[in-house]
């Protein structure tokens, strides 16, 4: 449906994906007057991020890296760069990106499509998985089929997160960038640096 159909039924309010969480609410904020509503959502979030820091830092080494992969619907694997969970990861007192994520970040991209055989230059000190299904459960055969076939190759098997157990499977909503998703993962996340290889399903664990 194109967007002048869609105005057709309601005023239709069109947001750029790329802009960052903060942008998207204060615009949201000022189409429906709640500035103020939107930037103390920020401000809330801001501090919530910081605490969930702290909170943390028992659970990882200060320095380590992270990567954030998606194994996507067209079969192809793709790293994140600037946009869904690493947002939340890359932190001063979190996660930094691996070098070679450093520099797609660098360049504005979003994420990026890589082989298997360039996992090892890839991926940093622990793995996020997007799984293909919003839950994250990875035994429900859509994902878990699907990604058991790269994870079963020796580029998968070698990495060092994956020998040494630091591999979290987690749903596509980890990987959305909306105010309550993102909220979502600050709950979520110390429980799951805790137990990285854990199973979420549904935010419970199985």
């Amino acid at each position: 449906m194109s967007l002048d159909e869609m105005n057709t039924i309601a005023p239709t309010i069109v947001l750029d994906r790329d802009q960052t969480l903060g942008s998207r609410l204060r615009t949201l904020g000022q189409i429906f007057g709640k500035e103020h509503e939107a930037e103390h959502w920020l401000i809330r979030y801001d501090a919530m991020v910081e605490y969930m820091w702290e909170v943390c830092k028992d659970a990882f080494v200060p320095g380590e890296t992270a990567t954030v992969l998606v194994y996507d619907n067209d079969d192809r694997l793709y790293v994140m760069a600037s946009q869904g969970l690493p947002n939340t990861l890359y932190h001063a007192n979190g996660f930094s990106p691996s070098l070679e994520v450093a520099a797609c970040i660098e360049q504005g991209e979003a994420f990026i499509s890589i082989e298997e055989r360039d996992l090892e230059r890839y991926v940093g000190d622990r793995i996020f998985i997007i799984s293909a299904t919003r839950d994250g459960y990875v035994d429900d055969p859509t994902s878990y089929e699907r990604e058991r076939s790269w994870m079963e190759s020796p580029y998968w098997r070698d990495l060092p997160a994956v020998c040494n157990g630091k591999v979290s499977h987690v749903g596509q909503h980890w990987n959305m960038e909306g105010a309550l998703e993102r909220m979502h993962v600050l709950h979520a996340l110390p429980e799951l640096l805790r137990n990285p290889t854990m199973v979420t399903r549904d935010d419970k664990r199985i």
